[in-house]
């Protein structure tokens, strides 16, 4: 640390000390007019005049010292301690340093070097605070001239205490005419007003009930989700939690996106507490006595026991342009972040440049990903498909930047979950003197939708062939089945093509249209007719086979793919299409099957070990696939896999030949196999066992897909497919993955090597699948190192403004122009924003919104948003922890090697908590001690740590509920403020006696205004009086 004792000292405040010196000049000329007319005063008047001239000195020597130190949008506004006493500073990070400058009178500044954060290892950031601001002063201090309002708070063993209402603070004198024998003397103390709940948005809801434990956005068909706001309990509480207040009106209910949208989900909920009452018990109560209008100046009224200046209330919203935080390494460190809805509605690759410059080492984490393919650009075609309309792969021909990439992104196309291949000998022809034998094979694709969205795909073509030398016996001779041989191929046409739709989590098998091979094999004039028998491959018993997929000329899924430089003539991808041997007379077929996401090692003569883990968009990378010459042994169309010979109750974790998505290292909630979707022979059709879509298993799709036009928040980014392409083991040794199938089990790899890929995980091209980027949880420790961070992205990237998701069905309805033009933020969530300025500018969105204000802007809206640095207590924090869950209604009941028993929490009315409640006060009170925090990327890291460390999560989640609590407090919260409580005090005193003849004490709560020009830079800062109050 570098302390320096008076403010006025450092070159680098010289323009705040200019200003503080001209505001004590208008005070002290002010004091001297009225010496010259304290003759005609009385002594006790004179002494007041003098005590309130001091107070307004210290008025103006605060709001000076704010004003100037909030005239950008890069600093942070912290807190520090001293014993159990709050001390307020701006906290401004640069390039060079870090630099603490006190809110309170005789407060030294601190500067130091920056450290990097990236550097450091997650389980120190959670241990420790670092550069956090140190309380101390430059002189002689007291502590009885400001006495702040009571506070209570929770001690490390659940007790509550008041913290210390008489803060140690500096005095400053005002000079004197040196004749008079009565000096001035005065002080201030500055708390943030945004660390304390805004009662005008936070829990705001006229609902006749008393703390209710709300979380809003449940998906369309969460069956939490009635008509009407019935009433809900809360597990292990006797609280009662309502999921849709009656005053959201002129709102409907759409998929949830991002929890936390809105300030009014931090909810004012009580818990028990020991040694005295929960300062949140009377919460309803608090919401009824708010102000009613912002503006409209007047205090909460109430008993002694209620904590009134603990909440605030008439806080205005400002914009503010979020940064790309310092101490990270960035290269674009210090400038606005890069707004991703706008790069979103360009279709625009260069997010990965913008990720690849400012994390070089990103990149490290493709692991087992193809060489030839763009690892990071994949991922931002898979940011682009998250949120576009359409359901079309992002690729290099329908986006722009993507230079020589090649990248395949995902959306609500489906991936192929099993693929059937009907091959029949139709019979034969005679032309001429030869003999055509006519084979004919017909593809039948099983689509899994594992997306929460419809998926639509149009132009559906498919196109086969064999990789290697095919062979049968007729008349005694065999004859190779040539490309040459094709007559026609209904299935992969030369214009259209198929058009399929799933709906979400369903299962569909699609028959793709016949291909037909003419194979002249002579004529022997003694074989009435030609018999045909073992057909095999040219080289070895079987032969590797292989399928494509395209939406319309776009190639997008394949059964594996050829190494760079591969030898065509020997490929190592495909499936391999095992010998029949038997005889085939015209009309007979046989069926032949691909599982591209099996795990384990796989039957015949497939190469090595390797596990999808259940994902089957792994097929497109992986080398090869899985595949059973018995059809109705392994199939289980329009279901998923499972191979009910290798998993039975005796054998409940068994790794090998089945795709529970509860496994995948993301996890995810199974519904169970359909029963009757196994074939009972060969001669079953796939097909015939498509069942209709079950609209109660859409909360059990995996992935999240939005295609609402843009992110509503960055933290949706933790819903991007990640292809995590590692072997999540060690290489070699009695433990391996690779070594023997005995170990493949989910009980020796689960909560090992699954969940979190250790540190010594390899590459792997055959391994990977059931990954999401982590955002706000805990990081594969294999990638939880420097400039590989996934939560990294929410350094570099925000959403403009969005309002929520909740809202008019369509824009166009009649209702959208009435709430958007009666739209009250106490009794509604914010509807939409518009997606772009354009939109702004019309109706509706132009009836409560600034034309800057939409979701491809350069400004977020801070309104409501609690400060995490300076959040005074535990219960403010334990407060954004708790509740349910929002992102599934689904609870495990009862486990089963098949698929779970879950209830759901529309069935018995009980909604769970989504942290575990004997963690939460941990966490929240670890949380307090590490402050403050630096950038998103700090807090995600520190949170998510604190999750794990106390196993805060269930047991089972799916990867959007264990983001959910980061992207809760993430979105209702920020890391600085602009409003603030100014309390100040002076006093008369005699400069021999030390007798005080006169006091003034004052409390103002402060908007500090920023104006901006047109690119959005603050030019000046306006201090705005909110409230003026004795105390």
């Amino acid at each position: 640390m570098n302390p320096h004792p008076c403010l006025r000292q450092r070159g680098a405040a010289l323009i705040l000390t200019l200003v503080l010196v001209t505001i004590i000049a208008v005070v002290v000329v002010s004091l001297f007019a009225m010496i010259g007319q304290e003759a005609t005063l009385s002594h006790s008047a004179a002494a007041s005049v003098r005590a309130r001239l001091g107070e307004e000195a210290a008025f103006a020597e605060a709001s000076a010292k704010l004003s100037a130190l909030t005239s950008n949008d890069a600093y942070l506004v912290t807190l520090g301690r001293h014993g159990s006493a709050r001390y307020t500073f701006i906290t401004s990070p640069s390039a060079e340093g870090v630099t603490h400058y006190p809110l309170f009178a005789g407060g030294e500044i601190q500067q130091s070097a920056l450290p990097d954060f990236d550097a450091a290892d997650t389980a120190s950031l959670a241990n420790a605070a670092i550069l956090a601001p140190r309380v101390a002063f430059s002189g002689e201090t007291r502590n009885d001239a400001i006495r702040t309002p009571r506070l209570s708070d929770l001690d490390t063993s659940g007790n509550l205490f008041e913290e210390n209402r008489r803060p140690e603070l500096g005095l400053v004198e005002l000079p004197s005419d040196g004749d008079s024998a009565w000096r001035t003397r005065y002080t201030y103390w500055i708390e943030d007003l945004e660390g304390y709940p805004n009662l005008d948005l936070v829990g705001a809801q006229v609902a006749p009930h008393r703390d209710a434990a709300v979380r809003l956005g449940y998906a369309s068909h969460d069956r939490r989700a009635g008509p009407l706001p019935a009433p809900f309990a809360m597990a292990g509480t006797t609280k009662t939690a309502y999921h849709f207040p009656t005053s959201h009106r002129g709102q409907s209910l759409v998929d949830q996106v991002a929890p936390g949208l809105s300030p009014r989900e931090i909810v004012l909920q009580s818990w028990p507490v020991t040694g005295g009452i929960h300062p949140y018990l009377d919460a309803s109560r608090f919401l009824a006595d708010r102000r009613h209008l912002s503006g409209s100046h007047y205090d909460l009224v109430g008993g002694p026991d209620r904590e009134t200046a603990r909440f605030a209330s008439g806080l205005q919203p400002y914009r503010t342009v979020p940064l790309i935080p310092y101490g990270h390494g960035y290269v674009d460190e210090g400038k606005p972040r890069f707004n991703l809805n706008s790069l979103i509605a360009n279709r625009d690759i260069g997010i990965a440049d913008l990720v690849a410059r400012n994390l070089p080492a990103f990149r490290d984490r493709s692991g087992g990903f193809p060489d030839d393919e763009d690892y990071i650009a994949t991922l931002a075609a898979n940011a682009i498909d998250y949120a576009d309309e359409d359901g079309r792969p992002s690729l290099p021909t329908n986006t722009i930047n993507a230079g020589t990439r090649v990248f395949r992104g995902v959306d609500t196309y489906c991936p192929v979950n099993e693929f059937f291949l009907k091959f029949e000998y139709v019979g034969y022809e005679r032309v001429g003197n030869s003999d055509l034998i006519v084979f004919e094979a017909t593809p039948f694709v099983e689509f899994w939708n594992p997306a929460n969205r419809e998926a639509k795909m149009e132009a559906l073509r498919l196109r086969f062939r064999f990789l290697e030398r095919i062979r049968f016996r007729a008349n005694s001779t065999f004859h190779e089945i040539l490309e040459s041989h094709r007559v026609f191929d209904e299935a992969f046409p030369a214009n259209g093509g198929l058009s399929v739709t799933v709906p979400p989590n369903h299962y569909e098998v699609v028959k793709f249209g016949r291909i037909r091979w003419k194979v002249p094999v002579g004529r022997p004039p003694l074989v009435a007719f030609p018999v045909v028998q073992d057909l095999r491959g040219a080289v070895n018993v079987s032969v590797r086979a292989h399928y494509e997929l395209y939406l319309g000329d776009n190639r997008i899924d394949r059964c594996g793919r050829p190494e760079p430089g591969e030898d065509p003539m020997f490929p190592t991808f495909g499936f391999f299409f095992p010998r029949h041997q038997q005889v085939l007379i015209g009309g007979e077929s046989f069926m032949r099957l691909a599982i591209p996401s099996l795990a384990g090692k796989s039957f015949g003569f497939n190469a090595g070990f390797g596990a999808h883990l259940g994902d089957p968009w792994m097929p497109w990378y992986s080398r090869s696939t899985a595949e059973e010459a018995q059809y109705r042994l392994k199939a289980t169309p329009a279901s998923r896999n499972f191979d009910h010979d290798k998993v039975s109750a005796a054998q409940p974790d068994r790794f090998k030949d089945q795709a529970r998505v509860r496994d995948w290292p993301d996890r995810g909630y199974d519904a169970a196999p359909s029963s009757s979707s196994i074939p009972d022979s060969d001669a079953e059709a796939p097909d015939r066992f498509n069942r209709p879509a079950n609209i109660a298993e859409t909360s059990f799709a995996p992935w999240r897909i939005s295609n609402q036009r843009r992110f509503f928040s960055v933290t949706e980014l933790g819903h991007l497919h990640d292809p995590v392409m590692w072997i999540p083991g060690p290489a070699s040794g009695p433990n391996s993955l690779i070594a023997k199938q005995a170990n493949q089990r989910y009980g020796l790899l689960r909560d090992t090597q699954l969940k979190s890929l250790p540190l010594d995980a390899q590459p792997g091209r055959m391994w990977g699948g059931g990954n999401s980027l982590r955002i706000g949880r805990s990081e594969h420790e294999r990638f939880d190192r420097p400039g590989m961070r996934a939560s990294q992205w929410l350094d570099l990237f925000h959403a403009g403004y969005n309002g929520t998701n909740l809202g008019p069905a369509s824009e166009s309805d009649a209702s959208a122009a009435i709430l958007y033009r009666h739209c009250d933020p106490r009794d509604h969530q914010p509807p939409p924003t518009a997606i772009d300025p354009v939109e702004s500018q019309a109706e509706p969105f132009a009836l409560l919104y600034d034309n800057d204000l939409n979701a491809q802007g350069r400004y977020a809206l801070a309104y409501g948003h609690l400060n995490l640095n300076t959040a005074p207590t535990r219960f403010e924090i334990e407060t954004l922890l708790r509740g349910p869950f929002v992102s599934c209604d689904l609870r495990l009941d009862q486990d089963n090697y098949k698929a779970p028993n879950y209830v759901r929490d529309g069935e018995d009315g009980v909604l769970t908590s989504g942290l575990s409640e004997e963690a939460i006060p941990r966490v929240a009170g670890r949380l307090l001690e590490v402050r403050p925090f630096y950038s998103p990327s700090h807090f995600a890291r520190v949170l998510s740590e604190l999750i794990e460390r106390h196993e805060a999560l269930p047991h089972h989640h799916n990867d959007a509920e264990a983001e959910e609590t980061f992207a809760r407090i993430f979105n209702t919260t920020t890391l600085s403020s602009r409003h603030f409580r100014i309390h100040s005090a002076a006093e008369v005193y005699h400069d021999k006696t030390g007798e005080v003849v006169g006091r003034a004490r004052r409390i103002r709560e402060v908007f500090v205004r920023p104006e901006r020009d047109t690119d959005g830079k603050i030019v000046r800062t306006r201090l705005e009086v909110l409230s003026n109050r004795e105390p």
